[in-house]
């Protein structure tokens, strides 16, 4: 474990010299996996249920306003789409997986800036359990 010297915070440098990769964690989160695997299994099964049930919707609303203009029916779609975010984001919120990755490619002139961004929101609980970033080098 290294100091971070802009943070105060632990942070675990993990890799060789041409590839090493940063580490901070949200030190109020004891459990980095708050869900299990029964809460993925419930996702994707509640979210298999909404995908169906949304194309089942989605079929029907075609085959209603077949006739009408397709402006209408692209905004009906729309609507049921919305709707489906919203129970997923439900979905994920009652199985406890609330978090996931982000990709963010800064060029190397700001990386610095958004990893400090990134790094102290995490550790102060705003953002996620965990966050790492490259050091060094261009990735080949």
């Amino acid at each position: 474990m290294d100091m971070d010297i802009d943070t105060k915070e632990e942070v675990e440098v993990k890799g060789n010299e041409n590839s090493k990769w940063i580490y901070i964690k949200n030190p109020a989160i004891s459990n980095s996996i708050p869900y299990s695997d029964e809460d993925i299994n419930n996702f994707r099964n509640r979210g298999a249920e909404l995908l169906q049930t949304f194309n089942d919707k989605r079929m029907a609303l075609r085959d209603e306003f077949r006739d009408r203009p397709r402006l209408i029916l692209e905004q009906k779609i729309a609507t049921q789409r919305r709707m489906l975010d919203i129970e997923i984001l439900e979905a994920s919120r009652a199985n406890k997986l609330l978090s996931g990755k982000w990709m963010l490619f800064p060029s190397v002139g700001r990386v610095d800036k958004v990893w400090r961004i990134i790094a102290e929101a995490t550790a102060s609980g705003q953002l996620g359990f965990g966050c790492w970033v490259r050091a060094g080098g261009l990735c080949r």
